[in-house]
């Protein structure tokens, strides 16, 4: 059986000390030339979310926060995997499981191609039944959606049920006339595909060329994360009415400091 072996994040202070000296001498491109986020996030937002990185955001509280739970790592299918595992101290509720993505956070970044959606999720199965759970549940968005459909598939005698936020689904034919509500969805689902997937498009064919940027620049990866937070939350305009500027830190943190901005790309890469 693999070995399951007890992980804390403690990054050294030299990789936080490299952090702040590269947010200091970014190379800044031209402000945009329009008033509005419509071709990328504003750069005034950037350099004075960059000037917060460098002088006041405390990583080390972060990571306190992160090893208050249990964590871990073990081998499977050749691969390093990072998860969390939380149990519940209430008789009769439910434990958390939590896996890192490969190429995402604290797992292994694969260094051969491969690592698709049917693999992960199968083992993500693997992983379950290393932990000794006969009886589970599910649950993912993006990515993780399309991984927990794939664990119920590959899983169907052990999964109770699964829960997924983030549904991909178009109508299927003529089914008569739409709601008003129906119509702005495909409205905004066309927008969507006409000025919001950019990013995607690059990651899924290109993303070793993107990489180079994306771990050389915490500018860029910052740039490259926040963005998607003002466009995927519910924030009227600006990211920071919908999370704290630590908590988009965090996130852009976790790309940063293991280096996956080329790894997590390669996810939309395909086999």
């Amino acid at each position: 059986m693999a070995e399951i072996t007890p992980f804390r994040v403690e990054l050294p202070d030299a990789d936080l000390d490299d952090l702040r000296d590269r947010l200091r001498r970014t190379r800044w491109p031209g402000a945009e030339t329009v008033d509005d986020w419509s071709q990328g996030i504003p750069l005034a937002y950037v350099q004075e979310l960059c000037r917060y990185w460098a002088g006041e955001y405390d990583w080390r509280a972060s990571e306190n926060r992160l090893n208050a739970f249990p964590q871990f790592r073990v081998q499977i299918d050749g691969l390093g995997v990072h998860f969390l595992h939380v149990r519940s101290p209430h008789p009769d509720a439910f434990d958390v499981v939590c896996p890192s993505l490969p190429g995402y956070g604290f797992s292994d970044k694969p260094t051969r191609a491969g690592w698709n959606v049917d693999r992960i999720a199968g083992a993500w199965v693997q992983l379950m039944a290393l932990l000794g759970y006969e009886r589970y549940g599910a649950q993912g968005g993006d990515w993780g959606a399309m991984l927990t459909t794939g664990v119920a598939q590959q899983d169907p005698e052990h999964v109770a049920g699964v829960h997924v936020n983030m549904p991909v689904a178009t109508p299927a034919g003529d089914d008569g006339e739409l709601t008003e509500a129906q119509q702005q969805a495909l409205a905004d689902f066309a927008d969507h595909q006409r000025w919001g997937t950019g990013y995607s498009s690059q990651q899924s064919t290109r993303p070793q060329t993107l990489g180079y940027g994306l771990v050389d620049s915490p500018a860029g990866q910052c740039a490259w994360i926040v963005e998607k937070f003002w466009a995927w939350t519910d924030c009227d305009g600006h990211p920071e009415n919908a999370l704290t500027r630590d908590e988009l830190l965090d996130n852009v943190m976790l790309y940063w400091l293991p280096g996956t901005g080329a790894s997590s790309a390669r996810l939309s890469a395909g086999p």
